[in-house]
């Protein structure tokens, strides 16, 4: 695909940030409704990968730096599993849900839960396989990691 369009570009730079917006709405109002979690790691999924289909994965690479998407995952993991962990260090059932009340300015009282915890691991989680799943997919039998420059040019250079 052609990364320098500059109406493609334009419309990314709008709609990346407004999906991106989209994604943190679902896993908030999932937290009260059902789902949540799941549409809003895809919805994470998708923002990034706008920028990266429309701006190249050189600039992709320059936005977010050499983000690893396969620590990402088991980082979502350890953090969905640490209020597990954690109550049953106190003696609670696993998945015991924890409530505070935290003043916040601007906001007032807000409400904060354990749970809370648990999703945005998941959600993280979820997110990174997604883009790893995109990742592989878009390789052919002989390429390496597309967005690692690095064994590109290393390949490149012991071919020639």
């Amino acid at each position: 695909m052609k990364t320098n369009n500059l109406m493609s570009q334009t419309v990314a730079r709008v709609i990346s940030p407004i999906i991106l917006l989209f994604a943190v709405h679902l896993i908030v109002a999932g937290h009260y409704e059902a789902g949540g979690e799941f549409p809003a790691a895809l919805m994470i999924a998708i923002g990034l990968l706008a920028i990266a289909m429309f701006f190249g994965l050189k600039t992709f690479r320059d936005v977010f730096g050499r983000v690893r998407f396969d620590y990402l995952s088991g980082i979502g993991l350890i953090v969905a599993l640490a209020p597990g962990i954690f109550n049953l260090t106190l003696g609670d059932p696993l998945f015991t849900n924890y409530h505070w009340y935290v003043m916040m300015p601007l906001l007032g009282e807000v409400h904060l839960s354990s749970q809370l915890i648990f999703e945005y691991g998941l959600t993280l989680s979820i997110a990174s396989v997604v883009m790893l799943i995109v990742a592989d997919l878009s390789q052919t039998p002989y390429e390496s990691d597309p967005l690692d420059e690095e064994t590109a040019e290393t390949e490149t250079t012991t071919q020639s």
